[in-house]
């Protein structure tokens, strides 16, 4: 599967860009993959043999530094080299000694695959790195990203997917890339060279992996999308140990949505700048409060009005009623949204 932060690395170092070390800050686990065998690929031109070493940073006794730090040191008499990849690096606030030691005089025999958290984009090891290296920020895909993804996935394993079965994938598996490389090569398995898959063929096939994201019901409520909306409450009741308790999280997580674009509708209404907005909604970046504007757009005063006031008496149904906690919520959703998107 053709991943865009491998293809650029590759491009990169083909180019003779500085790749001593290669940070990864967050990515699923193709990406993560992807980026390792690039850096091995591109070792091999100027070394041979190579070896890997793979040492787990995780945790204040790790030894994975001291370890490092006698690889590095170990020069090797007949053009050997070695590429370490490091995993559970952390946010990158403190720089271990031994890293910052080797991250400052590269030994040409080796190089570096740093596996760390998202923030670490912009950390003080990201700045260290990027003297001798490449920080690497992996795109966090959206549902129609993902999909895109899907769709060339299958063309180059020589499968054809219709329109549904790209859909049912996705909603099993998400926008993980290595879940997605995964099923694209057990489909192929399945249909094989110019086969057809269908979303019935799926089923037994292709194990729902997905998770969705903390902001997926919020996109969905805002986006006054009731099919994802319903998607997305249904998967967190099936996933519960806990149907009803569930049930009642997703009712207080749906009314704290309602009561903020209600009040996004307030501070628009009284002409209120986005400074106030943001400080009264406790948003912290400007794309939430843009978000949250154009959701409260969607819907009307009185309707969100009307969710609010029926609230109490939904929540006592939810706690005490007999029925499923499956279409509770899910009629919870529908009186809310409607008929969909406006």
């Amino acid at each position: 599967m053709t991943i865009a932060e491998v293809e650029d690395l590759k491009h990169l170092l083909a180019q003779g860009g500085k790749a001593f070390a290669i940070l990864v800050a967050g990515g699923d686990e193709a990406v993560r993959d992807g980026i390792f065998d690039a850096v091995v690929e591109d070792l091999k031109r100027t070394a041979a043999p190579v070896t890997t070493a793979r040492l787990d940073a995780d945790g204040a006794k790790t030894d994975a530094w001291h370890k490092l730090a006698a690889i590095a040191q170990e020069a090797p008499l007949f053009g050997e080299g070695t590429v370490a990849l490091l995993t559970g690096v952390g946010s990158g606030a403190k720089v271990p000694p031994e890293l910052s030691a080797i991250l400052q005089s590269p030994p040409s025999h080796l190089r570096l695959v740093l596996l760390a958290e998202g923030r670490s984009a912009k950390s003080p090891l990201a700045t260290l790195v990027a003297t001798v290296g490449q920080v690497i920020a992996p795109a966090i895909l959206k549902d129609d990203q993902a999909q895109s993804l899907i769709s060339r996935a299958a063309r180059e394993a020589g499968i054809a997917l219709d329109s549904k079965a790209q859909e049912a994938l996705l909603d099993l598996v998400g926008a993980d890339r290595a879940a997605i490389d995964a099923a694209i090569h057990l489909l192929r398995e399945f249909a094989g060279e110019g086969g057809r898959v269908t979303e019935a063929d799926l089923m037994g096939l292709v194990q729902r992996s997905r998770r969705p994201a903390p902001w997926d019901l919020q996109d969905a409520i805002y986006d006054r999308n009731l099919a994802k909306a319903a998607k997305v409450a249904q998967r967190d009741l099936e996933d519960a140990k806990d149907s009803r308790g569930e049930a009642i999280i997703l009712f207080h997580k749906i009314t704290r949505q309602v009561r903020t674009l209600r009040t996004a509708q307030a501070l628009v209404a009284r002409g209120a700048d986005t400074d106030e907005c943001m400080k009264r909604l406790e948003l912290k970046r400007d794309f939430q409060w843009d978000k949250t504007k154009r959701g409260a757009a969607r819907y009307k005063a009185s309707e969100l009005d009307a969710y609010l006031k029926e609230a109490p008496a939904s929540e006592v149904r939810i706690k005490r009623g007999n029925a499923g906690s499956e279409p509770l919520v899910l009629d919870l959703l529908a009186r809310l949204i409607g008929g969909g998107r406006r």
